[in-house]
């Protein structure tokens, strides 16, 4: 699979920014956003839930959640990043400060 050089750029970015490796970043955008093909909102790839203090809007959304060996539905807010570079920083920052 291809990585777009957006996606690339807003990793090495990020890499400057938090500490966090470009490459732990591309990969876990692939394997959380599958490629870039399920996003929640324009640009949370990596399904980072909102809360009062990111200082971002949210997005509701339903998820499938599995507890007590039973599948159910919940509705979830997830932050909705205005940019890809955002979306990168603040999962760079999550992982490497425990933001």
């Amino acid at each position: 699979m291809k990585i777009s050089q957006d996606v690339i750029k807003a990793a090495q970015d990020a890499e400057k920014d938090t500490s966090c490796p470009a490459s732990l970043t591309i990969a876990q955008y692939a394997l959380e956003s599958n490629w870039g093909k399920q996003v929640i909102g324009k640009f949370n790839f990596f399904g980072i839930k909102w809360d009062s203090k990111c200082g971002y809007p949210k997005i509701s959304k339903l998820t499938k959640e599995f507890e007590n060996n039973r599948w159910f539905q919940l509705k979830q807010d997830f932050i909705d990043f205005p940019n890809m570079s955002s979306a990168f920083r603040y999962h760079g920052s999550l992982l490497m400060n425990n933001h």
